[in-house]
């Protein structure tokens, strides 16, 4: 039987789209080079430098989470949780969402892979902009504590579509900062609320 399934998993056009093979050739170095642990902590510090720190980083304790990564994490003054490496299961949450995210991308190249690059911003934007069930709220409203902008809300004048011109003093601004502010807190309780029951 285990031949049998092997070979169907192999003919399987839609598991050859979607599915992993955990298994690498002999000989080939499953360690990353110095250059991309770097490029990894510079993706980190902005992230930092345009969201704020993050309480907590969870990463699998591959070997693409190496120390250059999790120092630039630590300097942040966040704390990471190390999972098992290659076991998806240990963070499942996380998991099912990237399957969907994979899933819808392959329907959007459909036999054409290299247009995978063109879709991937359009999805990821379509997960971020989404209101997800378990929560009530979108990753973006979340993040930002409003609902996102775009194109096509400034080209119909939406609500969501202000007008920052108008906002003339400083006292203004902060005003409106500190109500968005404050929405977003709001929002992210209830979300918490939601997860929780």
């Amino acid at each position: 039987m285990k031949k049998s399934v092997k070979k169907w998993v192999q003919s399987c056009l839609a598991f050859q789209k979607t599915g992993q093979n955990l298994q690498r050739e002999q000989g080939k170095s499953t360690e990353t080079s110095t250059l991309f642990e770097r490029l990894k902590a510079k993706a980190v510090a902005e992230w930092i430098c345009r969201y704020g720190s993050p309480k907590e980083v969870t990463v699998d304790g591959g070997p693409e989470f190496g120390k250059e990564l999790q120092d630039a994490v630590k300097k942040a003054g966040s704390r990471i949780r190390v999972t098992t490496p290659y076991y998806p299961e240990s963070q499942g949450m996380f998991e099912r969402g990237h399957k969907q995210l994979k899933d819808a991308l392959v329907k959007m190249c459909e036999e054409n892979g290299g247009k995978c690059k063109k879709y991937l911003p359009l999805v990821t934007l379509a997960d971020r902009i989404s209101t997800k069930g378990t929560t009530g709220s979108s990753l973006f409203e979340l993040q930002f504590g409003q609902l996102p902008v775009l194109p096509i809300d400034i080209e119909t004048k939406t609500f969501l579509a202000v007008e920052w011109h108008k906002i003339s003093k400083t006292e203004e601004l902060l005003e409106a900062r500190a109500e968005k502010l404050e929405v977003k807190e709001g929002m992210r309780r209830k979300a918490a609320g939601k997860l929780k029951t």
